[in-house]
């Protein structure tokens, strides 16, 4: 087995709105999501029709540690008042179970 991510790595907390699932404009109230490690990474993209801001944003989120959250693409991830959108997400895991999250945000 493989130890958790250390709870001191952690240190930030984040809101999860699930991607809306019915026709008739239902979702799930936000929640906050706390224990978790947001490493933001913009790129400036110049070009000869202007420059462009690219968000290449990485959450990682701990099996043992982090609250407890099934991460869908499309969803909406805030942040330091900053808005993304759930790109994609992997799973690692050890030799038996689910060991963290790594979810890419744009």
């Amino acid at each position: 087995m493989v130890a958790p991510i250390p709870k001191g790595l952690l240190i930030h907390t984040v809101t999860y709105q699930a991607k809306q699932t019915s026709e008739w404009g239902d979702s799930a109230d936000p929640i906050t999501i706390e224990h978790v490690r947001v490493e933001p990474k913009n790129t400036l993209n110049r070009s000869g029709t202007g420059s462009t801001i690219t968000s290449d944003t990485l959450l990682f989120w701990d099996s043992v540690h982090s609250t407890p959250c099934a991460f869908v693409e499309d969803s909406e991830v805030t942040f330091n008042g900053r808005q993304m959108i759930v790109v994609s997400v992997q799973e690692f895991y050890d030799a038996s179970k689910l060991h963290h999250k790594e979810v890419r945000l744009a």
